[in-house]
């Protein structure tokens, strides 16, 4: 089994974009040819997850 760490540096309350992090790690195990599930976990207590589908940066 793979597994990768993220550590992300935060300063204060507010919305952070980690997709070019999380795209980096996934690429790393993609090039070595294998498939899996990616399994995103906060550690932190007050901290959640927000995933926005299709997002568009232009609108």
């Amino acid at each position: 089994m793979n597994y990768s760490t993220i550590k992300i540096n935060t300063r204060g309350e507010r919305f952070y974009n980690i997709t070019d992090e999380v795209q980096k790690e996934l690429l790393k195990l993609n090039s070595k040819n294998e498939s899996g599930i990616a399994h995103l976990f906060i550690t932190h207590t007050s901290c959640g997850l927000t995933i926005n589908e299709s997002y568009d940066p232009q609108c």
